[in-house]
């Protein structure tokens, strides 16, 4: 019986498909030279389970090819992402210097993973201190040195500094006081004396009528 239904199919088809009749579409599945026989027709590759690198570490993805057909997989295959090294997004760079109490540093950080790639640190400055002002610790006199003194606020290392006495003249007097009584009386001098001058010019330099 089925084997007459299958010839009497194949001689209405050489004689032509009868009007209002539909074929039925072969299952690309199971037709000759389909994806059955294996002959998959490949579509492109998709990546998939993609892990991203890190500046240290290797990532990787998996690059798989479907039958456009069928859809069944075809290919898999995983390939490395290679690493991508400090300073992908550049460096923070920070420089403190050293002073009297404290050593300063270098640091090179990686913005990317926050590493610190390069490190240096430097010596004590023992130099560069933060002075206070100098105070007058005892004042100075005719007949003693004065001192005055300076303080570091950072590591409080004192500085002090001898103020010098004041110089006597013959009479004991400090050098200060003989100077300024020396000046007193040079502009008094000068002053009268250029007073007198400009009287006579006055006087004698008129013409009589």
């Amino acid at each position: 019986m089925k084997k007459c239904l299958c010839v009497l199919l194949s001689f209405l088809m050489l004689l032509g498909m009868p009007s209002g009749f539909t074929a039925l579409a072969e299952d690309p599945g199971t037709a000759s030279g389909s994806c059955a026989d294996g002959n998959h027709v490949p579509g492109n590759p998709v990546r998939e389970n993609y892990v991203p690198p890190t500046c240290t570490e290797e990532g990787s993805a998996e690059y798989v090819t479907y039958c456009t057909v069928c859809g069944d997989l075809i290919s898999r295959e995983i390939a490395p992402v290679l690493a991508l090294g400090h300073g992908s997004k550049g460096y923070d760079e920070r420089t403190v210097p050293s002073n009297c109490a404290v050593r300063g540093y270098y640091m090179k950080v990686c913005l990317a993973c926050g590493e610190v790639v390069e490190q240096r640190i430097f010596d004590i400055d023992y130099t560069a201190h933060d002075w206070t002002e100098w105070e007058i610790v005892k004042q100075a006199s005719e007949k003693e040195e004065g001192l005055a003194r300076r303080v570091c606020t950072r590591c409080h290392t004192e500085e002090e500094q001898v103020i010098p006495r004041y110089e006597e003249d013959e009479n004991g007097a400090p050098a200060s006081v003989v100077m300024q009584i020396v000046e007193f009386f040079e502009n008094t001098v000068v002053n009268y004396a250029k007073g007198i001058i400009d009287w006579f010019l006055r006087l004698f330099g008129k013409k009589k009528p």
